[in-house]
């Protein structure tokens, strides 16, 4: 028999190790241990032998299944068989323990009584304590819900189980998730045309704000084929986690819907936790909401201490021309996104176009996001990378963006679109390599390597440096290198605009500065072109920073 015990706790390798920072994430106990603690294993009943279920797929097993549930005990379901079966009840201590005669490819099979009308598990009515959750090896047919909890606290071991075509959800936890194990589950052929559609929820949700205190750990998943058609409009996700700490990793999802609800409702992964680890999952058309991959960070009004709170890393995001109108969507700060490939990602009609982007990043009023080292390519929408919001020390720097736009609704491509509604502080867009090719634009588009479109604001320490542009594959009318855009209330001040180089039949390699405004020798201009379009340019001698010749600065005091 398998170890129950999927995730060994000391080969865990936590945010703070991984990003090189001082967090202490806290050590929670692997399942085995928590089990134990909670409620010492006093032995094994077998459904069918000692409880006299059947199994045929006709008969009604419900009364077999709760006496075996119970006496508290392991309850052991024999392979190769179908049990019929409506709502099952925890036993009074708040757990349901099911587990495989024996661990191979014939899984019993539990099955509802309606199909898709029931709901397996339930914890509901059960407010204990000390509840668990701890169901391996078992797959479950046709349920509208496998198991569901929508108060109290619980811990949740679901591993090695199998969930398919049922209804709107597979495990819904919409509650107090203390500790959560769900490793290694094959999910897929859920659909739902009346409400939402979820895989995985873990964690508890009061309003619009996630007050759960719960650590997660899901892995090794495959979830494909999720579906929501609910008219006006329903969410629609693979994983979502609302807590303290999850690590989200290896896990495939695939397929994931909601016609009715472009741009808002359906991501393969939703985490919204106080620290997080999302890393090496694959997905393939995982959404056209907010991103593939969407992180919301549980803002409790905690000050971060650390330098990173939530990591995206090692991800492959593949769109196929549906269901994925945004790869990444990072919605709050302190996030390091790196080392991700996005494939694919193509504008679906309806979503906001303004935001359909490989990687799109609007944290608010918040700081230290950064995006760096992530290879995106065929991004068949307005932006590779969309920074919006305001805050400090962020960075969009290293990453290759090949081939941004979309030859049917796109006007303007941009490779790296900044839009900053407030000040900023240290903002790095450094190293980046942005190619465009005729083969996802029309020749009558406007393409921009690097735009930065700012109003009102103040900007301090802004460094446009070392970035490659490269026209030479596209035949689009309008090609400009870097561009800095905005109105005549901004301010600029000790920005760098240094070693950039724009290849091919460019229109202009530089843009800017807006033809009136505030500024405090604000931007210089150190590249390999000629003078900069816009008033206001002095020529710089060369010098130490200059080797290569004469370089431009903006020396307009006032308006």
């Amino acid at each position: 028999m398998l170890d129950s015990n999927v995730v060994d706790n000391s080969k865990r390798t936590s945010l703070a190790a991984m990003a090189g920072v001082g967090l202490a994430v806290p050590l929670m106990l692997s399942s085995k241990d928590t089990k134990a603690a909670l409620n010492p294993d006093s032995g094994v009943v077998n459904v069918v032998s000692d409880y006299g279920a059947s199994g045929d797929g006709v008969t009604d097993d419900t009364t077999a299944f709760q006496n075996a549930i119970n006496t508290g005990k392991t309850v052991v379901v024999p392979n190769n068989k179908t049990y019929k079966l409506t709502t099952l009840i925890p036993h009074s201590s708040g757990h349901i323990r099911l587990r495989p005669e024996a661990y191979s490819s014939d899984f019993p099979v539990l099955e509802p009584v309606n199909l898709g009308t029931d709901i397996c598990m339930d914890w509901s009515s059960n407010v204990g304590a000390t509840r668990i959750c701890d169901v391996e090896g078992i797959a479950f047919h046709g349920w509208s819900v496998v198991a569901r909890s929508t108060s109290g606290s619980i811990v949740v071991n679901f591993n090695r189980n199998k969930i398919y075509n049922g209804g709107a959800k597979g495990i819904l936890f919409d509650c107090n998730v203390t500790e959560a194990n769900v490793h290694y589950n094959q999910i897929y052929n859920l659909d739902n045309s009346t409400n939402s559609t979820q895989a995985i929820t873990l964690g508890e949700r009061t309003g619009t704000r996630d007050v759960s205190t719960g650590m997660f750990f899901v892995s090794n998943n495959v979830i494909k084929g999720l579906n929501t058609n609910k008219t006006g409009g329903g969410e629609c996700h693979g994983i979502i986690t609302r807590g303290f700490y999850a690590k989200i990793f290896s896990n495939h999802i695939e397929d994931v819907s909601s016609p009715n609800n472009v741009g808002n409702g359906a991501e393969a992964i939703y985490c919204n936790t106080r620290f997080g680890e999302i890393t090496h999952n694959t997905i393939v058309d995982g959404g056209s909401g907010q991103g593939c991959i969407t992180v919301k960070g549980n803002k409790r009004g905690e000050t971060i201490d650390a330098a990173y709170a939530i990591e995206i890393a090692f991800n492959k995001i593949e769109g196929t021309g549906q269901n994925c109108s945004v790869g990444i969507g990072i919605f709050t700060g302190d996030t390091y996104c790196h080392h991700n490939i996005i494939e694919g990602v193509q504008y679906i009609d309806g979503y906001t176009i303004g935001d359909a982007s490989g990687i799109f990043v609007n944290p608010g009023n918040v700081n230290n996001v950064r995006v760096e080292h992530n290879e995106l390519y065929n991004i068949q929408t307005t932006k590779g990378i969309n920074f919006r919001g305001r805050g400090n020390k962020n960075s969009c720097s290293w990453n290759r963006i090949h081939y941004v736009g979309h030859v049917s609704v796109i006007a303007q491509a941009s490779g790296i679109w900044m839009e900053l509604n407030g000040d900023s502080y240290q903002f790095r867009i450094e190293g980046n390599d942005i190619n465009y090719a005729d083969s996802i634009l029309t020749s009558a588009s406007n393409v921009v390597g690097i735009k930065w479109v700012a109003t009102t604001y103040s900007h301090s320490g802004l460094s446009i440096k070392n970035n490659t542009i490269n026209f030479s594959e596209t035949t689009a009318a309008n090609k400009q290198g870097i561009v800095i855009d905005g109105d005549s209330a901004q301010e600029f001040v000790n920005a760098h605009v240094i070693d950039n180089i724009v290849l091919g039949n460019y229109s202009s390699q530089w843009n800017g500065a807006p033809s009136s405004g505030t500024y405090t020798e604000c931007i210089e201009m150190l590249n390999s072109w000629n003078t900069p379009t816009g008033s206001g340019w002095n020529t710089v001698t060369a010098g130490a920073q200059d080797s290569g010749g004469t370089g431009y600065r903006l020396l307009r005091m006032s308006n």
